[in-house]
């Protein structure tokens, strides 16, 4: 049966989304890679390996972790993508992507826990079986989409849509119930753009709005999917004015933009003009109805009944997918924080008399320095490095491992680690103390950003612990002063 050009056409539009979504994703990890996984970097992914198996972490690093085999894979997975994105081989491309990033995923836990990496990691999955065949298949006419693949990417826009907002629903945050929540949100995103500084100065009825708003299309309209044509535009139309807003006022890596991506895939044709052969049908629904079942056991698996114990086989079919990435829960942004608290990196190379700060690229720190766009590229240090101080569960100093073997690189002079700053005050070698000091910024208002070319203010609320420091005789590097805490770091 012939079907409607528009169904060609959407699945066109959300193919090219996904592969340049990947290809911003692999671009972002090609400058950063050796600083977080490689061998001198902050979590070497040959310690992760010499403590797993293949089937608990898959990955293409198996076969060697050096800093030429950890840049072949994510090159790898950057010719995907662009094979994706030219519309060439779509399905090899999107094999790639999935198993390059799964590769990396699975050895970098520390920086690829973002709920963007889950959604492109599934619609990776789901998308080998939308694509069309061939090397160069256009609209792919000759090989239209099948009802079921359709539906199960309808499947994970709902559950995407509705675990977000049932997330902020039954959060026991106050803010969400009280629509307090974007007031904020706009002040204390991660990492802001000027649109969204913008945003933090509108009045606060509008901020209310904006939470009543954020509700609405990520609680009610997900249900609307499932209820025709006219209804289902109805809910992809809130979800994207509510995707546009969050980019234009905040970067989250490629998860909006793939949000958006998938909702188009749906718009402008109604399912029940999707007809293949019954044996596609069937071949397709052998595979994609375990995920999709995986999928519903996830969202039974969260807020809605929190004390639900799943049967023996469900609980073992979730352990044994749960590697791979490819059914995720998404839970976003159920707490939020309340202020804008940034720890910020100095050194010294004489004792302790004088401290250079390590500057950030993306992260707030320069109160003179515009909020910039980001995303879809990322920045999975600086986004670790943020999420230190973030509530709840913020560790001590002494229990964070991301801080203290980020303060133990940059004093062994660690290349690629020093190169996860904008700013390295010691270009020649690594200094002999590191401390981190927690600063609480807050943005100003336009008539003091016209006056002074401020956009922030900051000042100092304590430190994150004593300073760390290579022995002089011994070369172990110890915490400074604390002698209750003179261990190894």
């Amino acid at each position: 049966m012939r079907h409607p050009t528009r169904i060609l056409e959407a699945r066109w539009i959300y193919l090219r989304v996904l592969g340049f979504c990947f290809f911003a994703t692999f671009v972002s990890l090609l400058v950063q890679i050796l600083g977080l996984i490689g061998p001198q970097g902050l979590f070497p992914a040959s310690e992760i390996l010499a403590e797993t198996s293949f089937l608990r972490t898959p990955s293409l690093l198996w076969l060697g972790t050096s800093d030429t085999c950890i840049f072949i894979v994510v090159g790898l997975g950057l010719c995907g993508s662009l094979l994706v994105v030219l519309n060439r081989w779509n399905r090899i491309g999107l094999a790639v992507c999935w198993m390059v990033f799964l590769s990396i995923a699975s050895v970098s836990p520390q920086f690829t826990w973002y709920k963007a990496d889950g959604l492109l990691l599934e619609c990776a999955f789901l998308g080998w079986f939308l694509a069309p065949s061939g090397r160069r298949p256009y609209l792919g006419e000759q090989d239209p989409p099948s009802f079921v693949v359709l539906f199960a990417h309808l499947w994970l826009l709902f559950r995407l849509m509705f675990e977000t907002g049932l997330a902020k629903a039954v959060s026991p945050d106050p803010v969400w119930r009280d629509l307090d929540a974007m007031a904020y949100f706009h002040q204390n995103m991660p990492f802001p753009t000027w649109v969204g500084w913008l945003f933090s100065q509108l009045p606060y009825g509008f901020h209310r709005f904006e939470t009543a708003f954020t509700l609405l299309g990520e609680c009610f309209a997900p249900f609307l999917l499932f209820c025709g044509r006219r209804a289902r535009f109805i809910a992809l139309v809130l979800w994207f004015c509510l995707q546009t807003g969050i980019i234009l006022s905040g970067n989250f890596l490629a998860f909006n933009y793939l949000s958006i991506g998938l909702g188009l895939l749906f718009v402008g044709y109604p399912l029940s003009k999707v007809r293949t052969s019954r044996w596609k049908e069937a071949a397709y629904g052998l595979v994609l109805l375990p995920q999709m079942l995986i999928g519903f056991a996830l969202l039974l698996s969260f807020p809605i009944f929190p004390g639900l114990t799943m049967p023996g086989p469900v609980a073992k079919a979730l352990e044994t997918a749960a590697p791979f990435r490819s059914a995720n829960v998404y839970i976003l942004y159920p707490f939020i924080e309340r202020e804008r608290r940034i720890l910020v990196l100095e050194g010294s190379d004489d004792g302790g008399a004088t401290w250079r700060e390590y500057g950030y690229r993306w992260q707030t720190q320069r109160l003179d320095r515009r909020p910039e766009f980001l995303s879809p590229l990322s920045d999975r240090f600086e986004r670790e490095m943020q999420r230190v101080l973030e509530r709840p569960g913020v560790l001590p100093y002494w229990q964070n491992e991301f801080v203290l073997r980020t303060a133990r690189r940059l004093i062994e002079g660690s290349g690629p680690v020093s190169r996860l700053f904008a700013y390295n005050p010691f270009p020649q070698g690594g200094p002999e103390r590191i401390r981190a000091h927690i600063y609480l910024y807050q943005s100003t208002d336009l008539r003091t950003l016209l006056a002074a070319g401020k956009w922030w203010t900051r000042r100092r609320v304590g430190s994150y612990g004593p300073p760390i420091a290579r022995d002089p005789e011994s070369g172990a590097i110890n915490y400074v002063d604390s002698p209750s805490y003179r261990r190894n770091p």
